[in-house]
């Protein structure tokens, strides 16, 4: 698969939220610091890793693991500049920092992408790393600014705090009415007019949404669908991210090419092109970016083939025909899908 090589680190360091005296960092006890943030490493960490410093970071080495050959890096806290050419990486965003001259910056603790340890003696992670990792969590709610600076952990990452504005345009669609071609310029799914038009009530309290961070990168994603049941709850019509500090529109759907989350990590499109004719896309969404890029898809074309009608593809452009049981290995298994009991659109309005 192409899925991004950071999705199963992350997956793992993203649950630990991580070590001694440094050969190389500022040190106060055991507090380390560079040109934005100081942390503190707990004493107990002593001797078994060292803090490497740079003017913008702090990186956690396992001695161990780099006496070894291995690298040994558990974690490093970066204080990086908000610009448009950052493609992101395998780092979890966890608050936010003003500098002295008034310039913004994200705080995000990154992971390597390699083994850090010999795993040649053990396949299974050294028991002092995997303390370390486990301190991870705590260690960063020791993060302050330096130099005059300001520093909010958990800033910029909650979507209830980003896209307030949003969800104020949709409610003013609701409450106003407007229809699928009004939907449509305003870069929000006509599908909602159907939604808010099929039966009697409010129409507030048939469509919804939910916050999950589905790309990993810490910072949460909105999702906008219908409330509903059956193999329809968790339907997301609309899908937005976070680009730069800013809400971006990902992409927009409707009955017949409808998305979910799937797996909590991907996005699946269920799209139909007829009663013989109907599949799922697999994506990923990119980090800081609105592009997804395709994982698999699978679909059944009785139109194209009538007799072997399965097919799957990897880059959307060429599908191959395989067999029922190949088509069976690969499609999308909807059990996986999150089923978002959404907040109404009725709940926000004043």
């Amino acid at each position: 698969m192409k899925k991004n090589i950071w999705i199963a680190l992350v997956l793992v360091m993203i649950m630990v939220y991580g070590c001694g005296k440094p050969d190389d960092a500022k040190t106060d006890g055991n507090s380390f610091a560079n040109d934005f943030i100081e942390m503190t490493i707990p004493s107990e960490f002593d001797g078994i890793c060292r803090v490497e410093n740079e003017p913008d970071r702090l990186s956690v080495i396992y001695k161990e693991g780099e006496d070894a050959g291995y690298g040994g890096l558990e974690f490093y806290v970066w204080v990086r500049e908000v610009t448009p050419d950052y493609a992101g990486g395998p780092q979890i965003k966890i608050g936010e920092l003003v500098s002295a001259d008034g310039k913004d910056y994200d705080v995000v603790v990154g992971y390597p992408s390699e083994v850090q340890w010999d795993y040649n003696k053990s396949y299974s992670m050294p028991e002092d790393y995997k303390k370390i990792a486990d301190a991870e969590k705590d260690i960063c709610s020791t993060i302050q600014a330096v130099n005059g600076g300001t520093y909010k952990a958990g800033a910029g990452i909650h979507g209830e705090d980003l896209y307030g504005d949003v969800l104020d345009k949709y409610v003013k669609a609701v409450s106003e009415g407007w229809d699928a071609n009004k939907l449509e310029e305003e870069n929000m799914s006509p599908q909602f007019y159907e939604v808010a038009t099929f039966s009697e009530g409010n129409a507030g309290d048939r469509i919804g949404f939910a916050y999950l961070d589905v790309n990993l990168d810490g910072i949460d994603e909105l999702f906008v669908g219908e409330i509903a049941e059956g193999d329809f709850k968790g339907v997301v019509y609309d899908i937005y991210t976070v680009v730069n500090r800013q809400p971006q529109l990902v992409v927009s759907g409707s009955a017949r090419n409808r998305y979910y989350v799937y797996d909590s990590a991907f996005i699946a499109n269920e799209f139909s092109g007829g009663a013989a004719e109907s599949g799922i896309m697999v994506y990923n969404l990119d980090y800081n970016t609105t592009e997804m890029t395709l994982q698999w898809g699978t679909k059944y074309d009785g139109y194209e083939n009538e007799a072997q009608p399965w097919f799957i593809t990897y880059d959307g452009e060429e599908w191959e025909n395989v067999t029922e049981e190949d088509y069976n290995n690969r499609v999308a298994d909807t059990s996986k899908y999150v089923r978002f009991d959404y907040t109404p659109l009725s709940s926000l309005a004043k």
